[in-house]
């Protein structure tokens, strides 16, 4: 309860903050950039080897062309193919891990050439962890009028929990395109569900915890566009006693 009232206030003061540079004159872009991210740890590497993730968020210029913060939203999100006695011979099992973040970066410009830049970026996050299996098989009940469909079960969460990361990097832009590689510090408890785990093994190692800490650490490489907001200026009407 404590983190989802920090993460509504975090919520709160981002969009103030916003809101009170869009009313100035600051230089702003809004940003966005995708990839992946390798887990350091054997937590997670042992069975997501590769993670997809995407972020977006306003890019706010607010010290001479130098200093940047950013809120930003972002995504992360890794699968591994299970192979299991209860799946049917036409279905695939999948074991799915998903991030939601919400958080701030900020970045320093330390060199400029032209449009070349270079930033180092440090980042604090706040993270929503959920584990779970889809089984997606074709269904029998569309066959047999001739159709050929799929559909997808979902489990319940295996672990589920939030916890705050930190993230360090480096940004290389070149005019509107940019490189990030960043280093994250995530290691959060996580909630067990232990009706939704179906091996053995997993009970006996956390039959007495009900929360678990994980290390999901992880090195992510991706590749970005940012794109300026331009302020439209003041409309200003014609008023026919200033034509006189």
């Amino acid at each position: 309860m404590r983190l989802i009232k920090m993460t509504i206030l975090c919520i709160v003061l981002l969009f103030s903050f916003c809101e009170n540079v869009y009313a100035q004159e600051v230089n702003q872009s809004f940003e966005a950039d995708f990839g992946i991210s390798l887990p350091q740890h054997k937590d997670i590497n042992q069975s997501m080897n590769l993670a997809f993730n995407g972020t977006v968020g306003l890019d706010i210029n607010v010290l001479k062309r130098k200093l940047f913060i950013k809120p930003e939203f972002g995504i992360k999100r890794s699968s591994k193919k299970v192979n299991s006695i209860y799946t049917r011979s036409s279905g695939t099992l999948y074991e799915v891990l998903t991030h939601w973040n919400l958080g701030a970066e900020m970045s320093y410009n330390i060199f400029k050439r032209n449009s070349f830049e270079i930033r180092p970026t440090l980042s604090l996050k706040h993270n929503y962890v959920k584990n779970y299996f889809t089984y997606t098989y074709y269904s029998d009940e569309l066959k047999t009028i001739g159709i050929t469909g799929k559909k997808t079960a979902k489990s319940k969460h295996l672990l589920d929990g939030m916890g705050l990361s930190m993230v360090s990097g480096v940004k290389v832009r070149y005019g509107r395109l940019f490189l990030k590689v960043n280093y994250e510090i995530f290691r959060p408890y996580l909630e067990i569900d232990y009706d939704a785990i179906y091996n053995l093994e997993h009970r006996q190692v956390y039959e007495e915890k009900s929360k678990v800490r994980y290390n999901i650490d992880n090195i992510s490489l991706t590749l970005g566009y940012s794109s300026p907001i331009k302020k439209r200026p003041p409309i200003i009407k014609n008023d026919a006693r200033y034509n006189n």
